[in-house]
C-alpha cells in the first residue's frame, strides 16, 4: 500500500492521475455530444411524424368537406328527381285508365 501511495506521490504518478482525469473528462464530453446528437435526431424524427399526422388530419378534413358537398348535391338531385316523378305520376293519374300504362314520347323524354 505504501508503494502505491509513493507512486502516486511521485511526479510520474501525478501525471498519470492528471492524464486519467483528462481522459475521463474527454470521454464524458464526447459521450455527452453523442447523446445530444442522438436526442436531436429523435426530436427530428418525432417532428416529422407530427407533421405527417397533421397533413393526414388536413387531408381528412378536406375529404369530409368534399363528402358533405357531394352528399348535399346528391340530396338535391334526389329531390329534383322525386318532384319530376311525382309530377309525372300525378299527370298519369289524370289520364283515362286505358292510357295510364302508355308512355308517350314526351313522357319518355322527361324520364331521361
Amino acid at each position: 500500500m505504501a508503494a502505491i501511495l509513493a507512486f502516486f506521490a511521485s511526479t510520474m504518478g501525478r501525471y498519470l492521475i492528471i492524464g486519467g482525469l483528462v481522459l475521463a473528462a474527454v470521454v464524458g464530453i464526447r459521450q455527452s455530444g453523442i447523446n445530444s446528437e442522438r436526442r436531436k435526431c429523435e426530436a427530428a424524427a418525432h417532428q416529422r411524424a407530427v407533421e405527417i399526422m397533421q397533413r393526414d388530419i388536413a387531408i381528412g378534413q378536406l375529404q369530409q368537406k368534399l363528402d358533405n358537398a357531394i352528399s348535399a348535391e346528391q340530396s338535391e338531385q334526389e329531390r329534383v328527381d322525386r318532384e319530376v316523378q311525382e309530377k309525372l305520376e300525378a299527370e298519369l293519374a289524370r289520364r283515362p285508365i286505358a292510357d295510364q300504362c302508355l308512355l308517350s314520347e314526351p313522357d319518355a323524354r322527361r324520364l331521361r
